[in-house]
């Protein structure tokens, strides 16, 4: 305990990194997102703990960490995982604990036992077989790892182990502990580990499966077992993927954008959505949850663009994993994870974090490279702009509405374009937009090519509608559908906010969108 402690102190510099630039855009969000944000900063701390510091290069935090840990030849991964601190607590208390994972001790494997013995004798779950919410609460303070997703994971693991049964009950859920946990735990932690890894590649496998809707037999548990074994770039993991389905994504990727098929443009938007699983459901819970691999993503974690993106999608009640979840560049098997299997991992020199430098010099090497992040950062944020804000609702339903904010130096070919996809309606492209004048006279304009109005949006801004709080004009598009738009306010912006964004939404539009929402 006493070394972790002193190591703890010796790496604060470094995990403040993620603290400071977190929590310096968290303090300028809207009110109504900083719980979520809060709730998540775990999650998001886990991604930046394996990302890049400096773009290009080995330099993230899990290998600076490692390699000054001299873990290499123990057969022990460290990690470390951020604890929020108590509700109503500021951000900034958070605090950071260091995970050791190794075939002596396991955190992965005495969570799995935690939530198994909270079973004793019984404990009411959902309609979904997970934990209610008050139990999660009690549960979450107890983990390693103090994220929703995480529990969420070992309780899908668990039933999928057998280590929980079902208890008939009337109007109500109830499960208690397996006696299959007395085997499963009465085994060392290698067994147990191994166990859990295969149950762990056959939950990938079903989510995957059931998820993309693929046919039996593409995304297999031995797909995800074969990953486990060797590091790799991810691109060749896609490659595989897409193979299973008898497509060569390769050539589609050397293909020029004018030469794309419209098939060949849907299975490259299906990119998103295939990395989102991957990473889900296999690189994160192998590296943060088991300890087992070591991934790196070469691009580093801008804070500004996270933390907006994260804010409109609570906001909209989106959710959270498609700015959380993305696979990474590059993996490779953790000294636990070459014990595990029992194989020595060659891995090409490029990937081979160099050990000519000290903790203390690649701290100070990265001070430069921090310095210049932030000065981009404030150049890229630049000088307030005026804002408006705006509430837009179908003319036919006023329960159907947002309120939007956006700059008002924007072009009105892309304000218009921005409104048809708030309101998903993206391929419209054949609007008219109806502004009256001083004199209360619709002024009509429409996009260059349009035959709809003499006026057009091209190089015209909303600045040069001279609106003003109060006024009322009209966006329509085909399909006769007429989105009637409110000046609410003009006032500076926030630099720290990323505009255009959606500020709030009717419950009717967040239900619809939910039903359409794919992850």
């Amino acid at each position: 305990m006493k070394q972790e402690q002193i190591t703890q102190q010796r790496h604060n510099h470094l995990l403040s990194l993620f603290l400071n630039g977190y929590t310096s855009m968290y303090a300028h969000m809207d009110k109504s997102c900083l719980n979520g944000l809060k709730n998540v900063a775990p999650l998001a701390f886990s991604k930046w703990y394996y990302t890049a510091i400096a773009a290009d290069t080995l330099l993230s935090p899990a290998n600076i960490i490692s390699q000054d840990l001299e873990t290499s030849s123990e057969g022990v991964e460290f990690q470390y995982a951020l604890h929020l601190c108590p509700e109503g607590g500021d951000l900034k208390e958070c605090t950071f604990t260091l995970l050791s994972y190794s075939l002596e001790h396991h955190p992965f494997v005495e969570d799995l036992r935690k939530i198994t013995d909270f079973c004793v004798p019984d404990r009411k779950m959902d309609e979904d077989l997970f934990f209610v919410e008050e139990d999660r609460k009690t549960l979450l303070k107890e983990l390693s790892h103090e994220n929703e997703f995480y529990l969420e994971y070992l309780t899908r693991l668990a039933w999928r182990i057998g280590l929980f049964v079902y208890l008939p009950a009337i109007h109500t859920k109830k499960v208690q502990r397996a006696p299959y946990c007395d085997t499963f735990f009465g085994q060392s932690n290698e067994f147990i580990l191994k166990d859990a890894v295969e149950a762990a590649c056959e939950l990938a496998a079903e989510r995957f499966s059931i998820s993309m809707d693929l046919d039996q037999g593409v995304a297999t548990p031995a797909f995800f077992e074969d990953c486990l074994l060797a590091p790799a770039e991810t691109d060749h993991i896609f490659i595989d993927f897409y193979k299973g389905v008898d497509i060569d994504i390769e050539k589609i990727w050397q293909t020029q954008p004018n030469d794309l098929t419209e098939d060949d443009k849907a299975i490259i938007s299906s990119f998103l959505f295939t990395g989102i699983m991957i990473d889900k459901w296999f690189f994160y819970p192998m590296s943060c949850f088991f300890g087992i691999i070591r991934p790196i993503s070469f691009s580093p974690i801008n804070f500004f663009h996270q933390v907006n993106n994260l804010s409109a999608l609570l906001i909209m009640e989106h959710n959270i994993g498609a700015e959380l979840f993305s696979p990474p560049s590059y993996y490779s098997l953790t000294p636990l994870g070459q014990t595990l299997f029992d194989c020595e991992m060659e891995e090409e020199e490029k990937y081979i974090m160099p050990n000519k430098l000290s903790y203390d010099q690649i701290i100070e090497a990265l001070e430069r490279e921090i310095e210049i992040n932030r000065f981009e950062h404030v150049f890229y944020m630049g000088p307030e702009k005026d804002i408006l804000t705006l509430c837009v609702f179908l003319k036919d339903d006023p329960d159907f509405w947002k309120i939007i904010e956006i700059e008002r130096a924007t072009s009105l070919d892309e304000f218009c374009g921005d409104l048809a996809a708030a309101f998903s309606m993206e391929d419209e492209v054949d609007y008219l937009l109806s502004v009256p004048d001083e004199n209360n006279f619709p002024m009509d304009y429409s996009p260059f090519g349009s035959k709809r109005s003499i006026n057009k949006t091209t190089d015209k801004t909303l600045e040069d509608l001279w609106l003003d709080k109060g006024d009322v004009f009209f966006l329509s598009l085909p399909k006769a559908t007429q989105l009637q738009i409110e000046v609410v306010d003009i006032s500076p912006g926030d630099p720290y906010i990323l505009y255009p964004r959606i500020k709030a939404q009717s419950s009717k539009v967040t239900e619809i969108e939910k039903i359409d929402e794919i992850f």
